[in-house]
């Protein structure tokens, strides 16, 4: 393992913002995790994203099934 001192994301990055964590690649960069808060929460924003347009707008009348009951 090692560490690139000159591809650590700035603190004030707008377009990458990292707030903390580690982001890993392999040596060609083909496989990735990106263990940052920012990217935990990216995962949580996309897992709730189906819940939290319910509570914004209802219930979709068009909609032929429901995962899950609110």
């Amino acid at each position: 393992m090692e560490i690139d001192k000159e591809s650590l994301p700035a603190k004030d990055d707008s377009v990458s913002p990292c707030a903390g964590g580690v982001k890993m690649f392999n040596a060609d960069y083909m496989i990735s995790v990106d263990n940052t808060l920012n990217g935990r929460m990216d995962v949580v924003l996309a897992q709730k994203m189906p819940d939290i347009k319910i509570m914004l707008f209802g219930r979709s009348a068009t909609r032929t099934h429901l995962d899950t009951d609110m």
